[in-house]
């Protein structure tokens, strides 16, 4: 961390837990290199080298951008009350500045189907990139990120273009059912060395059941799969991002009137959106609140890509 020991003087001041401590150590490490170019702490950063900092952080959501925004008002003002240098900038922020909807949602299927395309090699190579198409498609489905392990071939209807998930169903958008009958269906992956001839080699998948059955692994897990975002870059949807747009456009695009921005609280989005917030947090919001919540999320995705 830049100017490490005042960090920790401050991280010893807000301690809560051994946890909290953690994950509050990581977001100023995730701002040092920022720090380090600057050649100053982040105290002293205006509100424009501030943003860009922040913004590093992928947001999605304006209660994630708030919270990040309280961290970094809260730091600033201590080192004002502790004789440091500090601009107070993070006041002059607002969580719509950092927040990144459009940079990391999507509006829709074909909108994912782009961003894929973008960064990803096609379906019919049947490559690791396939994997990760069907990854995000079952994100945009709406599965839970932690049930994707345990999926069986058998509990996909290829034909259907259905995933069955714990004691749910979910539809695979048709933009990605070709990558769904792939990863059913192949026995074979393309890998990353070449033939003398110059041709791509193609080695037999694990010889087990799992829908995110690899060459070596027994079944890729989110980790593994996360872990080609970071190694390659690449610039598509995280899980999180691409299963709420996935609720956010079906409920979209079941509102009969969308001029109204009338939400059915009672709906499958609202409620998918709920159990998949559910754990993000130890605070348990009252029903009134939770629907504020997702009305307001909602609402922020809905501007971003339908201008309403």
């Amino acid at each position: 961390m830049y100017n490490e020991e005042r960090k920790e003087q401050f991280l010893r001041a807000i301690s809560t837990s051994e946890q909290r401590d953690s994950a509050s150590r990581a977001v100023l490490q995730a701002v040092a290199p920022n720090e380090l170019q600057a050649e100053k702490d982040i105290a002293e950063f205006s509100a424009e080298q501030l943003t860009t900092a922040l913004r590093k952080f992928r947001l999605t959501k304006l209660s994630a951008a708030a919270v990040r925004l309280r961290f970094f008002r809260k730091y600033q003002a201590w080192c004002q009350g502790h004789g440091f240098s500090t601009t107070l900038s993070a006041l002059r922020i607002k969580p719509a500045d950092i927040c990144r909807t459009a940079s990391f949602m999507v509006s829709s299927p074909g909108d994912l189907q782009r961003s894929l395309d973008q960064s990803l090699s096609d379906e019919s190579e049947m490559s690791v990139d396939t994997l990760l198409r069907l990854y995000c498609w079952c994100a945009f489905a709406g599965i839970p990120e932690k049930e994707l392990p345990e999926i069986l071939t058998s509990d996909v209807g290829v034909e259907t273009a259905t995933i069955r998930s714990g004691q749910q169903y979910y539809r695979i958008e048709w933009l990605g059912q070709d990558a769904l009958r792939k990863c059913v269906c192949e026995t074979k992956m393309r890998s990353s060395f070449y033939n003398a001839d110059g041709k791509p080699q193609f080695r037999k998948r694990a010889d087990n059941d799992f829908l995110f059955r690899s060459m070596r692994s027994k079944v890729l897990r989110p980790k593994d799969l996360q872990a080609y975002y970071t190694d390659r870059e690449l610039n598509i949807p995280t899980y999180y991002a691409a299963q709420t747009s996935g609720i956010f456009y079906r409920v979209f695009a079941e509102t009969a009137d969308p001029e109204k921005k009338e939400i059915d609280f009672d709906g499958s989005g609202y409620q998918l959106y709920m159990a998949l917030t559910d754990g993000a947090s130890k605070w348990k919001p009252g029903e009134r609140e939770r629907q504020l919540i997702f009305k307001r999320e909602y609402l922020q995705w809905l501007q971003t890509f339908y201008g309403r």
